[in-house]
């Protein structure tokens, strides 16, 4: 893993006294460069960047958890609000924004990860495997509902009229953006 700081901002990580350098030393492996890593008298560990809080984990963590987090969200474009038509996806509040900036609904992870992978991808359209393999990290032989269930819940939160979707698309096999 390479974090860059081209990519993305500085990652501050606060945990538990006693176990910073046990963090350092796993985050050096991974050319973590741009990772801070912090004692905080807490009782697990967060990452925040740019004062926002992005992720919390509870005690005992597994250390592939942790850098598969730090590897996702170096991949995340260090501009923090991105267009969607007329609306923003704002990767730091993990929210979709109405165009004057106020909060239209907060965000799951993968609700987020959906629509940045949208947003990002050059064609637009994304087959169903694709998202799932990119999303979820998902093998072409899983079969699942789980994209599905994602979409119809954030079509819930996004579209005015959910049935007749007009930003997050369906098409035969996949999904694009419409707006």
């Amino acid at each position: 893993m390479n974090i860059s700081p081209e990519k993305s901002s500085a990652f501050i990580l606060e945990c538990p006294e006693g176990i910073e350098e046990s963090l350092r030393q796993l985050l050096k492996g991974f050319s973590c460069s741009n990772c801070l890593v912090k004692a905080a008298k807490r009782p697990d560990i967060v990452i925040s960047r740019n004062d926002a809080l992005i992720k919390t984990f509870p005690l005992p963590i597994r250390a592939g958890q942790l850098i598969d987090t730090l590897q996702k969200l170096s991949e995340t474009p260090a501009i923090s609000v991105l267009p969607i038509g007329s609306y923003f996806l704002n990767l730091e509040r993990m929210s979709f924004d109405n165009a004057d900036g106020t909060l239209r609904s907060r965000l799951t992870d993968k609700e987020r990860d959906i629509l940045l992978y949208l947003v990002q991808k050059p064609s637009k359209n994304a087959e169903r495997q694709e998202l799932l393999r990119a999303v979820w990290g998902y093998s072409d032989q899983i079969e699942t509902h789980t994209l599905e269930t994602h979409v119809y819940r954030l079509r819930q939160k996004i579209e005015e009229d959910a049935a007749a979707p007009v930003i997050l698309i369906s098409y035969e096999g996949g999904y694009k953006l419409g707006v």
